[in-house]
Parts: structure tokens; sequence; C-alpha cells
């Protein structure tokens, strides 16, 4: 949702919101939005917070862009761009909530790839792209490597459940990616399926 200046002109942004709006006047019990970060459009977080609360979405998350320059290309606007997470956060009311996942986003771009084997978020997740493949991540997707299979010639179902897709996941090593932004999440998922001996291993 987050959309720069610069592409600004390309859509309807204002249409964005009447449908937000629209859906809510129907009923939708949540709607949310997501403002992914970008070196063109950091200083528009907290305005965007702003224009999903009035529009009556429930929460906004923002998360910060993936791509090759990894967490380098943040480091002119970081401490502003958080400023500006903070001044979202602020907004926050009884009926509207703030995620702000930019710093932890950042900080998934600097660890670069995983130090684990175990994916175990992508048991919880996937993709469907135009082209009817399905996708493990959406870091990997449109990649062969993040490639499930495809739906072109059978049911999501029969491919979720399938035995190919099963044995795939569980072959998958996650040291083999470049970059990972579930690594907080993957780590915590891997302590939960660890042995009961760590379990709890930080109660004290």
């Amino acid at each position: 949702m987050g959309s720069g200046t610069a592409i600004a002109d390309a859509w309807d942004v204002a249409a964005v919101w009447d449908t937000i709006r629209a859906i809510k006047a129907h009923g939708c019990p949540v709607v949310g939005v997501g403002f992914v970060v970008t070196p063109q459009n950091w200083q528009e977080i907290a305005a965007a917070a702003e224009l999903a609360r009035d529009a009556g979405a429930d929460n906004i998350r923002i998360s910060a862009m993936f791509s090759p320059e990894g967490a380098a290309v943040f480091r002119p606007f970081y401490d502003a761009a958080q400023r500006q997470c903070r001044a979202a956060k602020a907004l926050e009311t009884d009926r509207f909530r703030v995620f702000d996942r930019f710093g932890a986003r950042v900080e998934d771009l600097e660890l670069a790839a995983p130090n684990y084997n175990s994916c175990r978020y992508q048991h919880y997740t996937t993709y469907l792209g135009a082209d009817l493949n399905v996708y493990r991540c959406c870091v990997y997707s449109y990649n062969r490597r993040g490639l499930i299979g495809s739906v072109a010639n059978q049911s999501f179902r029969d491919l979720w459940t399938s035995q190919k897709r099963m044995d795939d996941m569980l072959a998958f090593d996650a040291m083999g990616c470049e970059r990972c932004q579930f690594n907080n999440l993957n780590r915590y998922l891997n302590y939960l399926c660890s042995s009961e001996d760590q379990l709890h291993a930080n109660f004290v």
C-alpha cells in the first residue's frame, strides 16, 4: 500500500482508500494495510498510517523492502524512518493498531543468509503466482528455488496435501537462501520444535 510519490500518479491512490471504506461498510471484520518502506516512500510512513486509520482499516503493518542491496539501502535514512514509524505508532487507537516491523526486517537483511537448516515458516504460508505456480515464500516467488508446484492442472488442495509437496519442504535447506525476512520467526519455530530440554530455557 505504501506507494511513493514517483509512482502515485500511475494509479488512483484515493480509490484504494475508498475501497477499504467500502469493504468495512459491507461488514468485513478485519481489514489490514501493508506499507513496504523504500527509499522513495519512507517519508510517507506516518501519513500512510493516518490515511489507513481514517479509511477505517483495523491495522497497518510497516515492513521493509527486500532488494539485492540488502540493508545498505536503508542506512542513509534509517533513523529518520524509525522516527516516522514511532509517529505512526502514536496514531494507534482502541480500534486501530500499528504493527511496526521495519526495524526487524532491516535486521533480517543484515543477518542475510539463515544459519539454520529448517524453514518451518514455509509450512504456514504460501504464495500463488499469476503463472499458477505455488511458491514457498515471497522472497523466492517466481524463482525456481521457491517453486513448490503448480495448480494449472490440479487443485490447490491436491497439491498441498501431496506427498511430493511434503517431501519437497522437508528436504529444503534454508541455509541455501541468500537472505530471509523470516529469520526470527524461523528461529522461534525451530526452538519450539526442538527437544524438550530447551523449552523455557530463558524463563529465569
